[in-house]
């Protein structure tokens, strides 16, 4: 019996989702990536078991948060509160879920969202002081349909434990996070998710790759030039699926260059 492989078989065996909702944590996507999920259009570049193991990890991390939370003796610490609003205009709810809530020092609800990754990666954050752009999405919603005003994004180190905060309100149409301040407007997504439920065709690539060899490459380097794709391809689902046309077009020499597009 080999135990890993059992677990990788489990983790990766598809499930038959479908979409009934938007998902606040997915608003920053490709509008092509979400009209795929929405036409249940096949997977073309599944993610690998170690993708899921390092989920299945962030959610142990979720738990450990929200029982330590409790031990140190914060007040009503609730988890998973589920966020759902019907909007008008759009054929499909918008829901999601909060991470946690808690009351603070000073007797007002406040929300919590965890994200995990390596510690690397929030040094950076940390150092920055921004966080990444989507997360900060997500809170927005939470912001918008619910009465609570204040939300903390904690980031934790999945492999070194290394841990920084956010303190995020949003007021009037502006975004504010530690002191900074950014314009953040609701309409923007739901536009761009009424344009997605409407579209009878794939909408336009929202991101570029870098192909090589008729293959797509996260990154490489000619004539002193660095090509590089952007994440968002990188670790997408579709990607082969969504760029086949060039694909087949470079594969039979009729996609000139190395080049980003």
């Amino acid at each position: 019996m080999n135990i890993i492989n059992i677990i990788d078989d489990y983790l990766t065996t598809e499930s038959d989702y479908k979409m009934k909702s938007h998902h606040p944590s997915g608003a920053d996507n490709c509008s092509r990536q979400m009209w795929y999920k929405w036409q249940q259009a096949p997977v073309t570049n599944p993610p690998e078991a170690g993708a899921f193991w390092k989920m299945e990890i962030g959610n142990a991390i979720h738990e450990l948060v929200f029982d330590l939370m409790k031990k140190a003796g914060m007040d009503k610490v609730e988890q998973e509160i589920v966020v759902k609003e019907e909007i008008e205009g759009l054929k499909y709810p918008i829901s999601g879920r909060m991470d946690n809530t808690f009351i603070d020092e000073n007797g007002e609800t406040c929300g919590l969202e965890i994200k995990t990754s390596f510690g690397r990666g929030i040094v950076s954050i940390q150092k920055s002081q921004e966080p990444k752009p989507e997360h900060l999405t997500q809170i927005g919603f939470y912001l918008t349909y619910t009465d609570i005003k204040k939300f903390y994004l904690v980031y934790i180190g999945r492999d070194n434990a290394y841990r920084c905060q956010f303190v995020v309100t949003l007021e009037d149409g502006v975004m504010t996070y530690n002191e900074k301040k950014k314009p953040w407007v609701i309409g923007t997504y739901i536009k761009k998710f009424s344009r997605v439920e409407n579209a009878t065709s794939e909408p336009a690539r929202e991101y570029k790759i870098a192909i090589k060899g008729g293959e797509i490459k996260d990154k490489f380097q000619k004539d002193k030039v660095e090509y590089k794709s952007d994440w968002q391809c990188s670790y997408c689902a579709y990607k082969d699926h969504c760029w086949k046309d060039v694909l087949e077009k470079a594969k039979i020499g009729e996609w000139h260059g190395d080049k980003t597009v």
